[in-house]
């Protein structure tokens, strides 16, 4: 009897993981943003999320925007360069770190910390870094918790930010879910 138990409950187990990880996949949307001559970006977002590409003008590089269905929740922006003015090593992970510390010690006066602490991001096609700062009075409407770094991918740069009201929130796992399989075409 107690084999038999153990038996089916594995049944019921594996059934369950294996529709969870199917699910998980069909939750997923397959996105190709198209670069021009540069190339194409690939991401994997959630189905249900918001998303709006804003393609590159004359003086500004391809946005693209992402927000969960739920209100409030957070929003996750990616800007995409392929060139990045004063930057003498593109391919360097070091270069994007020190963009990164530039941009992100300008908001340190606002923030609940008092240093830049970066933490390394490596994805299945992409390496970088990344660092958390919490706003010390957020306005109404304006999130606390700002995730901003900057990862090579292929070609591209692809800077982050996203924005929530607590660090390891939904809207930040299935952002760092993307990044994790950001491709270069």
């Amino acid at each position: 009897m107690k084999r038999v138990f153990i038996g089916l409950l594995s049944v019921f187990l594996i059934t369950l993981f294996t529709q969870h990880l199917s699910h998980a996949k069909e939750s997923m949307l397959e996105k190709i943003y198209h670069l021009g001559k540069v190339g194409n970006l690939k991401l994997k977002i959630p189905k249900d999320w918001k998303e709006e590409f804003m393609k590159r003008s004359k003086d500004t590089f391809p946005r693209i925007e992402l927000t969960p269905s739920q209100h409030m929740a957070g929003k996750v922006v990616f800007v995409v360069m392929w060139k990045l003015k004063g930057m003498t090593n593109f391919d360097s992970t070091e270069e994007l770190k020190l963009f990164l510390a530039d941009s992100g010690n300008k908001l340190l006066d606002r923030a609940e910390e008092k240093e830049i602490k970066f933490l390394e991001f490596k994805g299945k096609h992409s390496l970088g870094y990344y660092y958390v700062l919490t706003d010390k009075k957020p306005a109404p409407g304006e999130y606390k918790v700002l995730v901003q770094g900057a990862i090579r991918v292929g070609k591209l740069a692809l800077l982050f930010s996203i924005l929530s009201n607590e660090y390891n929130s939904k809207t930040f796992e299935n952002a760092i879910k993307i990044l994790a399989y950001a491709e270069y075409q």
